[in-house]
């Protein structure tokens, strides 16, 4: 077990290059938010938009589409039941977030087996929310493991693993992980990334980030940094604990004036958080 350090974020975040361009930045899709659950792939584009990521497509459900156009102007939408326009795009994209918000009904379950089934194994997913629990309770498998990303809280990787909550030990959950081969990002009050390397543990969590909608930022905030870092030297791993550190860093801050920190207030601190960790 690996404690994640302001070190390794450094390692991760680098200054941007002057001949760059958005498109040397990420190119992210995001799946999710069903009409019930709309608010949840909001957050998560914030994330992705916020932790730097250069284009960012989010496919949800029709009556969604209004509410990430005024809180992220920037990011592109498209209907996720527009199944032509969706075939036509996944390809372009090197980073897939899919899940969140998605719920649990028929046309959440039609949309996750449709990029399930058109995901390229080159691309990264990250598989988050109902997501989660889709792919438990299906038993499915996937392509190119490595390149997946699964982001629990301890219910969900209860339903993912077959672990109960009281047998999630670094060894059972590496033992789940081996099993899985995918990257596991095993959320609690010390999130812990586990992969084939060893395991990465964040030990900088607050209890004012107790508060709904803090796993759908990280969520796009994994895509952001990924789509961002994953040429660099550092592995698909230290990547991702780098996001999770900034996530809980940038509550750390806000909870020295604020009982509780907001997940949207985290999303806008990121700029800052990534600045101050690249020139450190």
């Amino acid at each position: 077990m690996k404690i994640i350090t302001e070190e390794l974020v450094k390692k991760v975040i680098k200054k941007r290059t002057p001949l760059s361009h958005k498109g040397d930045y990420g190119k992210i899709l995001l799946v999710g938010g069903s009409e019930q659950y709309g608010g949840a792939i909001c957050l998560s584009a914030m994330g992705c938009l916020y932790s730097g990521a250069g284009l960012i497509t989010v496919a949800c459900a029709e009556s969604v589409r209004q509410n990430i156009r005024q809180l992220t102007p920037e990011v592109m939408t498209l209907n996720y039941e527009d199944e032509a326009t969706l075939e036509k795009l996944i390809p372009t994209f090197n980073v897939i977030i899919l899940g969140s918000g998605l719920g649990l009904e028929q046309t959440g379950r039609k949309v996750f087996h449709f990029v399930l089934n058109h995901r390229r194994k080159e691309q990264f997913l990250i598989i988050d929310g109902s997501g989660i629990t889709l792919f438990a309770e299906e038993k499915l498998s996937v392509s190119a493991p490595e390149k997946i990303i699964f982001t629990p809280h301890q219910k969900e990787w209860e339903r993912l693993s077959g672990l109960e909550i009281a047998q999630q030990t670094t060894e059972n959950n590496q033992e789940a992980q081996k099993k899985l081969q995918s990257i596991c990002v095993v959320k609690s009050h010390e999130t812990t990334i586990y992969s084939s390397a060893e395991a990465l543990k964040n030990t900088i969590g607050t209890p004012a980030q107790a508060t709904g909608g803090m796993g759908d930022v990280l969520g796009g905030m994994i895509g952001g940094f990924l789509g961002q870092f994953a040429k660099n030297n550092s592995s698909y791993a230290e990547i991702i604990a780098a996001a999770v550190f900034c996530h809980s860093y940038g509550a750390k801050v806000l909870a020295e004036k604020q009982y509780v920190t907001l997940p949207s207030q985290i999303a806008k601190l990121l700029p800052e958080i990534m600045k101050y960790f690249s020139q450190n």
